[in-house]
């Protein structure tokens, strides 16, 4: 009879690695780094350089919004809703405000209670712009952690719409340039 597998991958009596269980472990780790280094598999980089860049961004895209389609976020206003997003790779904080119009941004802390925080990556922020990270997949596989109401929420559709009408072209432009 032979002896059961390690449910996590560890060095067997030879000094390989014993059969792996479905968890991941550090040799798995070691693995995926030796494979990233062979260039075997792509790593995964950040999409913004630093939240400076990110913000720059972020700052003309919400620019072109109010010069090319100043109703583009009534839902927010009518709603009296300010939306934080919490950034992570890199760092960064977007305030959203629409307690009154036009709408305001800003980054950084701010005093502000929010009506909904969103908790995501940069990079899941720039997919869910582009489109390719859909909103409903984002939230179910927790890309995108929200806090506050969820009729509230599902407002956030409309913004992601507005923003999505303009972030690819700034995108390709100053994300390609730098």
């Amino acid at each position: 009879m032979r002896p059961a597998a390690s449910a996590t991958p560890g060095p067997s009596s030879e000094g390989h690695l014993a059969p792996a269980g479905r968890g991941r472990g550090a040799h798995d780790e070691e693995f995926y780094s030796l494979l990233c280094e062979s260039g075997t598999v792509p790593s995964m980089s950040q999409i913004y350089v630093d939240a400076a860049q990110f913000e720059a961004l972020f700052t003309r895209m919400f620019d072109q919004i109010e010069s090319d389609d100043p109703d583009g976020m009534d839902d927010l206003v009518e709603q009296q809703m300010v939306v934080r997003f919490q950034l992570r790779e890199p760092d960064s904080e977007l305030w959203v405000d629409g307690r009154s119009k036009p709408v305001q941004t800003s980054f950084g802390a701010n005093d502000i209670d929010a009506t909904l925080s969103a908790d995501l990556t940069a990079n899941s922020m720039h997919e869910l712009l582009l489109g390719t990270l859909p909103l409903g997949r984002a939230l179910m596989f927790r890309n995108l952690k929200v806090k506050g109401s969820k009729s509230k929420a599902m407002k956030l559709e409309g913004l992601l719409h507005t923003m999505q009408a303009v972030y690819p072209g700034l995108a390709d432009e100053m994300l390609h340039d730098a």
